[in-house]
């Protein structure tokens, strides 16, 4: 890998919120990239998230690449897709990472695709490290590890040759640094890229019902199971 390319974030929002596991790829981009010594780069779509964004640069994102349009306010596949991937093949990180949620897997394989590059769906831990195929050597190459075969074995995937290398994480998975106090990230605006080619469908209301228990966010859950029918049981 070259040193002068980035650890970049897909930057989750709804309704103008960053999606907790944004913050948490951040920080896990930040320990990685300070082993390859680059820097950690955000792509983010919506409209009105410059603040929010700004932010980012507390959890150690040196700088945020932000397509702000009106019509990008609500998620929309195709047309979050070409942006994305449009950012990535003219900055050209090394590495991207996306949250494995609802939308990071929806777009992730999409962009994946466009690119030609390799994809590495659910990580649950991210390491730097070299690989060896045959008589060659990748040093300083994303060791990608999941679980496979039911969660019975831990695989670690590695794909040097794709450029960029892609994974999406699964949330609540890696942890938040300690924030870096008045710390700011530069925030390039672009125009989006997205044709009316690529708005297929139209949103005509977005509905969201707020949880009331966050369980991705809890360090640790505890459950019963079904011989505790009543309070009494438990």
């Amino acid at each position: 890998m070259s040193n002068d390319k980035s650890v970049m974030v897909f930057i989750e929002q709804h309704d103008k919120k960053i999606s907790a596991v944004s913050y948490e790829l951040v920080c896990e981009a930040r320990r990685l990239a300070d082993k390859l010594g680059v820097a950690v780069e955000g792509v983010a779509v919506g409209h009105d998230l410059d603040q929010e964004l700004v932010d980012l640069g507390q959890y150690g994102c040196d700088k945020v690449y932000y397509v702000d349009d009106i019509k990008l306010e609500q998620f929309n596949s195709v047309p979050y897709s070409r942006v994305i991937a449009d950012v990535i093949t003219d900055v050209e990180p090394q590495i991207v990472l996306f949250g494995a949620t609802t939308t990071g897997r929806d777009i992730a394989p999409r962009i994946a695709s466009e690119l030609s590059c390799g994809l590495t769906a659910d990580c649950t831990e991210l390491e730097i490290g070299d690989h060896k195929i045959k008589d060659t050597v990748y040093e300083n190459t994303l060791l990608q590890n999941r679980p496979a075969f039911g969660g019975n074995i831990v695989a670690t995937i590695v794909s040097p040759e794709s450029s960029p290398i892609m994974s999406t994480v699964r949330e609540g998975v890696m942890k938040l640094a300690d924030l870096q106090e008045g710390r700011k990230a530069e925030v390039e605006v672009r125009k989006s890229t997205a044709t009316n080619k690529d708005f297929m469908s139209e949103i005509l209301e977005s509905v969201r019902i707020e949880k009331d228990i966050d369980l991705a966010a809890e360090k640790i859950i505890v459950t019963a199971g079904m011989g505790a029918c009543n309070e009494e049981s438990l």
